[in-house]
Parts: structure tokens; sequence; C-alpha cells
């Protein structure tokens, strides 16, 4: 069972550096294209400055709102509403929005709110003080819908899954060996020396000769056939008739 689970976790690690290595390579081929499109300076729908509004039309699966940000959390300070007055909720952002660059890296800008399934007229109030993107993250991602992409993903999700479950298996491995020390046999003139943990037990193997004796059946059958053919015609006395004559 040890040896599987070593061979697996070998097999596994080495699988899961190639498909790392091969979505790196892939990420570093596209990460040109990557910072073009999604740098809102570049690819924005609606850019407000300090207590400006717009209205345009949209259908999307999600639109972001960026600010310019120095590191520290920034407020949304904005407004959505559809074109019959309603507002607009949306959601905050999470972990899976990230911040985006400029391409000189000069520039850092994060999202400050989401609107997901848009669809239809809608306004956006900027009440904040600082300049305010709106980008398209559906046609952003259709730009980036490239082979280089889909091996990234294939690698990230294929790869960093074998690699835990490799590190898990080596682990197993390693605690199994602290369990059981390592064994040595050295064999030599008929006796077997253990080595555990630091000890040496001696034993001695004795070969011992069994001796059958030998059986010996003799069995002497004599046969004697005599056969005498003896053929003797029988012999026939005669007989005396007397014969009277009556006369």
């Amino acid at each position: 069972m040890t040896d599987s689970r070593r061979r697996w976790a070998r097999i596994l690690s080495g699988a899961s550096i190639v498909l790392l290595l091969v979505a790196a390579f892939s990420l570093w081929q596209v990460m040109d294209d990557y910072i073009d499109t999604y740098d809102p300076e570049s690819s924005y729908l609606v850019k407000l400055g300090p207590g400006g509004s717009e209205t345009f039309e949209i259908k999307s699966s999600q639109i972001s709102c960026l600010r310019v940000s120095d590191g520290e959390s920034v407020e949304s300070d904005l407004i959505l509403v559809d074109e019959s007055g309603s507002e607009i909720i949306g959601r905050s952002p999470t972990i899976f929005d990230p911040d985006r660059f400029s391409p000189d890296q000069s520039i850092t800008y994060s999202t400050v709110r989401v609107f997901p399934d848009v669809s239809g007229t809608y306004t956006l109030e900027n009440r904040g003080g600082s300049t305010l993107w709106l980008v398209d993250d559906e046609a952003a991602a259709n730009k980036m819908d490239t082979p280089l992409i889909l091996v990234f993903y294939m690698g990230c999700c294929v790869g960093l899954p074998m690699s835990v479950i490799a590190l898990v298996l080596a682990i197993m491995n390693w605690i199994d060996k602290r369990k059981s020390p390592d064994q040595f046999f050295v064999t030599e003139e008929g006796s077997v020396i253990v080595t555990r943990s630091g000890e040496v037990v001696q034993l001695e193997s004795e070969l011992s000769e069994s001796t059958e004796p030998d059986l010996t059946i003799e069995s002497e059958q004599k046969f004697q056939t005599e056969s005498d053919g003896k053929n003797e015609s029988p012999k026939a006395e005669p007989e005396d008739w007397e014969w009277w004559d009556e006369g």
C-alpha cells in the first residue's frame, strides 16, 4: 500500500508541475492582451468625473464600476437607476473581482460596485470626488476567449487539485515511514543478521539433514509348471462269449 501511494504521489506531482508550467506559459503569452483588454481607460463604457452623470443603453451579464485606488478601500459613491427611475443596487466586489492595472502598471483600479444581468437603458451618477469608470465585463471576457486562455484555466483547475492530492499522499508516506523503521537483512554463512532501530539480532539457521532408510522390497516368486501329457488309450479286454448251441 505504501509503495502504491508513493508511486501515485510521484505521478500526480509530476503531472501537476507540468500542467502549472503550461498554465504559466500560456498566461505569459496573453498577459499583454489581458492588461490592455481589462484596462478601464482603454475599454470603458462610461467615464464620469466627480458629480457627473450619463445615460447609456446596454445588455450584458455583468458591468463593473471602478475608481483609482491608492491601496486603501474605496467607497462606491454612485447611483444607478433604470429608465423607470428605480435604483439598481448591485453587489459589493468579492475576491473574484480583482484590481486592474494600466499597461505600465503605474495605476491601480479597484472595483467598487458590480451590477450583474443588466439589460435596457440606465443612468449612472457619480457622487464621489474621483473619476468613475464603468466597464462591460462580458465584452472583455469575449475578447479574451482564446485557446491560450482555455489552456491557462485548464492547467490551473486541474494542476492545483492534483498537486494538493500529491502533497497529501506524500505526507501519508512520510508518516508511514516514521511508524515502521527500516529493516536490513544480511546473510552470512548460514546466519541472518536483522538490524532495526540500531538493534542487531543474529539468527542461526541450522540445516537438518534427514536420512530415510532405503527400503528394498524383494519378492521372489517361483512358478513351476509341470505338465505331463499322457494320453493313454483304454485297453478293451476281450470278452468271452459263450455260444450254446441248442440243438
